[in-house]
């Protein structure tokens, strides 16, 4: 395989195989639920880091997919026929919808790029101070 691909192979193998433990559900404690956002975006941050294919970028970007997939989530399930916005006109969708983000962004928005970052930080400096050690 080229090595051009395999640092892309690598990252979208890794973000596919959380995304996809961030979708199953997780037994456990109710609290479990809405850490998932945080606790994937901490392993997204290590993982990638000790693999060597992480960047700030690319956790920043990952830890704003949960808040993108809490949006839309929120906007698919306005329309269901059980919901009360189904028949909702679309001014009222569109303030509920920002109203829902505006409330779950701590979880799916801060929290992420919060522990995400701060993960990130931490495994930069792990991984420094080891190479000054000759490890």
């Amino acid at each position: 395989m080229a090595p051009q691909f395999v640092r892309p192979l690598k990252l979208v193998t890794l973000a596919a195989t959380l995304w996809i433990l961030y979708l199953v559900p997780w037994p456990g404690l109710t609290w479990i639920d809405p850490a998932k956002p945080a606790l994937v975006a901490v392993a997204f941050a290590v993982l990638s880091s000790r693999l060597g294919v992480g960047s700030w970028p690319l956790t920043i970007v990952f830890s704003l997919t949960f808040f993108v997939h809490g949006v839309a989530e929120m906007y698919v399930h306005s329309f269901d026929p059980g919901n009360g916005m189904a028949g909702a006109p679309p001014g009222t969708r569109a303030g509920m919808l920002y109203l829902g983000a505006l409330l779950f962004s701590p979880v799916s928005l801060w929290a992420p790029v919060m522990f995400g970052s701060l993960t990130y930080a931490l495994a930069l400096r792990l991984r420094s101070n080891n190479r000054w050690r000759g490890a």
